[in-house]
């Protein structure tokens, strides 16, 4: 969360009308995540029962259907969002000032959604298996790479050229690009409950089983997190029509609101994770 008021701050830098462009793009983003937190919060309750039970056999199968389902699906809904960016924009509310470099963010932010959703996935596993400072580590680095190459990028710093709105979109999908790596990476330690050698050891595939499982925890969540997205970008169409001033300031004092939910959030984790 902090992250992102750090790369509202840093985009503030371009002047009103570019953190206005960047506000129009965060609402369609969620609303195409919501399928994919939904299954996130499904993992991470499912993986926590059976750490519970010691049965790191279907905790791995759990996982490894996951992260097919969500790789294929992460990669549709990539491929449609870039498709439809211009549309999507235009009825997020942008005016002529805003819509091109608008556009521009939200295609680059969606065309590496796939780097996001894999590690939403494993962290939330990780996080029901009681692993939650990976999560925080994982988020850590990742927000650290991206307030760097917004720093570098942005503004065109230590030799690299001055790219404006593109280059804090390409420094925020290289921070989930490392994010990702690390995540994939704290499979590959020995003494966790999930593994990548448990995994081929034991020639885990995905099943419908799990599936079914996933989607039977997880379809409400979805439900509610469409729900909640939809009603927050209606707020942000209504500021959008206001003028791109006052979706600057919307688009600021919803990273400042996001601030508040983390101590909520942190509760939730470990309260699936018990």
């Amino acid at each position: 969360a902090f992250a992102g008021f750090i790369d509202s701050l840093m985009v503030s830098s371009l002047g009103p009308y570019s953190v206005a462009a960047v506000g129009l793009t965060t609402q369609p983003k969620f609303v195409g995540l919501a399928m994919f937190t939904a299954i996130s919060v499904s993992v991470s309750a499912i993986v926590a029962r059976r750490r519970g039970e010691n049965n790191r056999m279907a905790a791995h199968d759990t996982l490894v259907t996951a992260l097919v389902v969500v790789a294929i699906a992460s990669i549709l809904m990539s491929s449609l969002f870039v498709w439809f960016a211009e549309p999507i924009i235009r009825l997020c509310g942008s005016s002529s000032q805003t819509h091109t470099e608008a556009t521009l963010y939200f295609r680059i932010i969606m065309g590496g959604i796939i780097f996001n959703c894999i590690q939403t996935c494993i962290n939330s596993a990780q996080r029901g298996a009681g692993k939650t400072r990976i999560t925080m580590v994982t988020n850590l680095v990742s927000s650290g790479v991206n307030v760097l190459f917004n720093y570098i990028l942005i503004s065109g710093k230590f030799g690299f050229p001055a790219l404006g709105i593109k280059g804090a979109a390409i420094a925020t999908v290289m921070g989930t690009a490392m994010g990702c790596f690390m995540s994939i990476k704290s499979l590959f330690k020995k003494d966790g409950f999930l593994s990548i050698k448990y995994i081929f050891q034991e020639k885990i595939r995905p099943r419908l089983e799990s599936l079914k499982k996933i989607i039977y925890f997880g379809y409400s969540i979805f439900i509610e997190q469409v729900l909640l997205r939809v009603g927050l970008m209606a707020t942000a169409i209504m500021a959008a029509d206001m003028g791109d001033y006052e979706m600057a300031a919307h688009q600021v004092a919803m990273h400042i609101l996001s601030l508040s939910f983390s101590f909520g959030e942190g509760l939730q984790s470990a309260s699936v994770a018990l």
